[in-house]
């Protein structure tokens, strides 16, 4: 998934010295693309990798006017009519007539109709393209933002600035935490980050550094998440978030096996999931069992230790085997409903984040050929191996 990040310090050479930490760090595995924003000019850049950044062209593209805020994304490009498509342009922020749009997650039209203005445009600029459109209508941003988001299904986290002031808006699946910074036991500054791991290892990172430059601060003890289906407005002369309403998620379920990318008409170019005969038993049993892709997704991994996109034929026998004993306790057990309340207070481990292993994110992006998907995952996993080593 890609990672949002927002810093703000009472000083600006440590506000960009963590956001430099952050933006490597949170890119490990987001490396389609890296942006960074200071609300402070106006100024934006973009770049694909944020290991290419050095901390000399961080400091020169955003010190003409100082600010004690500086927002920051890495991307993890998806699939968009079953193309990854990675260049500077698709990198975040994107930036219309009255917004600077961050986006983590992947959303789709609520209507599958084709709309021409779509036609080569990722997810996150077809929904800056709505709001702004909604704007003309709606200028509260709470309901604007409800408004324009009944428009579309998925995952989603923001960061937007509209008219100097700061939104942060997070969803129900995409993450995002927030860390306080004190200097002798007075607050001094704010990180939020989608990623908690990534944001402690970067200020592991950055902590070197700033004992160069002889700061002495701390953090609290550690990042906190923030509260579902929330809008904030971020204050930056207090440091503080507060919240301004709610924006609830629609769930993107996908239960026929075909997969329409945003922009895309159906019928026009898209594919059938499934092609295999044991994919296809597999598709019967989610059918049968009346889940949909993702409720399937974490049942294989509860009941076979192993995700869709991980399965491999010596697993089919035993995962075959499971769901049958589960299709059993379904027809036994008062229906889906059951089973899946079932499945939700299993105690076996079950974390989405597996599938940042292969640069999925899933269920939202779909690529048709798996085979391809796993093959291209393996070159990258060496591809990184091989530049640690260098």
């Amino acid at each position: 998934m890609c990672q949002l990040t927002l810093v703000n310090t009472n000083n600006p050479i440590l506000t960009r010295m963590l956001l430099y930490s952050l933006l490597v760090s949170n890119s490990t595995q987001n490396r389609d693309g890296t942006g960074f924003y200071n609300p402070t000019t106006g100024i934006y850049w973009k770049t694909e990798k944020a290991a290419e950044l050095t901390k000399i062209e961080l400091a020169k593209s955003l010190t003409e006017k100082v600010s004690e805020t500086l927002i920051g994304h890495v991307r993890a490009a998806g699939f968009t009519n079953y193309i990854k498509v990675i260049s500077t342009d698709k990198a975040h922020p994107f930036v219309s007539k009255n917004f600077v749009l961050f986006h983590n997650g992947s959303l789709e039209r609520k209507s599958k109709l084709w709309n021409k203005e779509d036609e080569g445009l990722i997810d996150s600029e077809i929904f800056l393209n709505e709001l702004e459109e909604q704007y003309k209508k709606e200028k509260d941003i709470v309901i604007l933002l409800q408004k324009t988001m009944e428009l579309f299904n998925g995952k989603f986290a923001f960061i937007i600035e509209h008219a100097n002031h700061i939104y942060i808006v997070r969803g129900k699946t995409a993450e995002l935490h927030t860390l306080d910074i004190t200097h002798n036991g007075e607050k001094i500054g704010m990180i939020i980050n989608t990623g908690e791991v990534s944001g402690e290892r970067a200020l592991i990172e950055a902590g070197c550094f700033i004992k160069l430059m002889g700061i002495s601060i701390g953090f609290s003890s550690k990042f906190e998440e923030l509260e579902k289906e929330t809008i904030y407005e971020f204050l930056s002369e207090t440091r503080s978030l507060v919240k301004l309403g709610e924006l609830k998620e629609t769930d993107r379920v996908v239960v026929t096996g075909r997969y329409v990318p945003v922009g895309m008409p159906i019928g026009a170019g898209s594919s059938d999931i499934f092609t295999s005969s044991a994919a296809k038993r597999l598709y019967d049993y989610m059918f049968e069992l009346g889940l949909n892709i993702e409720e399937f997704d974490k049942l294989l991994f509860i009941c076979a230790g192993t995700g869709i996109l991980q399965l491999v034929p010596a697993d089919l026998d035993d995962v075959f085997f499971y769901l049958e004993e589960v299709k059993k306790r379904k027809n036994s057990s008062g229906g889906s409903k059951v089973l899946w309340d079932n499945i939700k207070n299993c105690t076996g481990e079950f974390r989405m984040d597996n599938y940042a292993k292969i640069d999925v994110q899933f269920p939202y992006f779909l690529e048709p050929n798996l085979k391809a998907i796993l093959v291209r995952a393996k070159q990258e996993s060496k591809d990184r191996k091989d530049a640690m080593i260098i």
